[in-house]
């Protein structure tokens, strides 16, 4: 009959939300098929903005190296929900700026950092606070972390994915991390 199944529907429904953040992190974001990717730190991009930080890089940096499968697809009896198991391989925010914040530790007593603090104050600490995530963000080992997403079908037919409030899936985006509460955590805020 050549019809598509349903799970084939939401797979390809999700596919392109998912493959938003390759194409962010590689620039290539000039596709109308592709949608903007959903970071969901909105709260935590605001603080960064605030403190210089560029936004746009971590983000790259945060996918760069980002990789994902869809699993296992589940449409409920009713046909109007499904259930998709996906698995993430990305290096952990929460580690790179654990890692940073010890790095920094050791920065911030030296007459470096007393150096740097005296010509630009607390903005040119964080600016080597994010140095060190940055690198962290390049070289750290990935992690590999499991969600599941929820698909809705609209009254077109068409699946739709909307992930807020979908803690689970951001956390595997960042490789397992919470990325709001971690980011705020190290900026003190």
């Amino acid at each position: 009959c050549g019809c598509e199944s349903e799970a084939s529907k939401v797979t390809r429904a999700l596919e392109p939300h998912l493959e938003a953040y390759v194409a962010r992190a590689e620039d290539k974001t000039d596709s109308s098929e592709t949608p903007a990717p959903d970071y969901g730190d909105d709260e935590t991009e605001g603080i960064l903005l605030a403190y210089g930080v560029d936004v746009d890089e971590l983000h790259k940096l945060c996918f760069a190296r980002y990789s994902y499968s869809i699993g296992d697809v589940r449409v409920k009896d009713d046909g109007k929900t499904a259930d998709v198991s996906i698995s993430v391989s990305n290096v952990s925010l929460a580690d790179a700026a654990d890692a940073a914040a010890s790095d920094y530790k050791a920065f911030a007593s030296s007459e470096e950092a007393q150096s740097a603090y005296a010509k630009n104050g607390r903005v040119a600490l964080l600016e080597r606070l994010f140095d060190y995530l940055f690198q962290h963000l390049r070289e750290d080992d990935l992690v590999t972390s499991s969600a599941v997403v929820t698909l809705t079908k609209g009254d077109d037919g068409a699946w739709e994915f909307d992930p807020a409030g979908n803690e689970a899936y951001f956390n595997a985006l960042y490789g397992g991390s919470n990325v709001i509460g971690g980011l705020a955590e190290i900026t003190g805020e």
